[in-house]
């Protein structure tokens, strides 16, 4: 699957994305980490993602606030974290979103959501 995703995420323009999980994979709790590269200088970001009908929220620090102007520019990258739990991901077709709730922004670097079983840990 191809999804358009803007560098930069601000109020407004959430992203959403569709993805498979398994039966097995539907009973384990997950790890959302969305990474992102900088963020607004001024205003925390305010991080909110719903995984089908969960609604988790989470805040970044501030940062240089550089690549809302200047894309190229390097910044100092930093990590929000969401605990996803057990029955929360469904078998089959789930659905994330991923927005911004107050006057903060990021740009984006990665996403990774990680199953989290006893023991040890699988990708999703």
């Amino acid at each position: 699957m191809i999804f358009q995703v803007p560098y930069l995420l601000r109020k407004g323009n959430a992203v959403r994305f569709e993805f498979q999980v398994s039966g097995d994979q539907a009973t384990y709790p997950a790890r959302l980490r969305i990474h992102t590269v900088d963020q607004a200088a001024k205003v925390p970001a305010k991080v909110v993602v719903t995984i089908n009908s969960r609604h988790l929220e989470g805040s970044l620090p501030l940062d240089l606030g550089i690549q809302q102007a200047d894309p190229a520019h390097l910044a100092f990258p930093a990590t929000v974290e969401f605990q996803v739990p057990a029955g929360d991901l469904r078998p089959g077709k789930n659905l994330l979103e991923v927005g911004v709730l107050d006057d903060g922004w990021f740009s984006w670097d990665a996403m990774d959501l990680i199953g989290v079983v006893e023991g040890g840990r699988h990708d999703r």
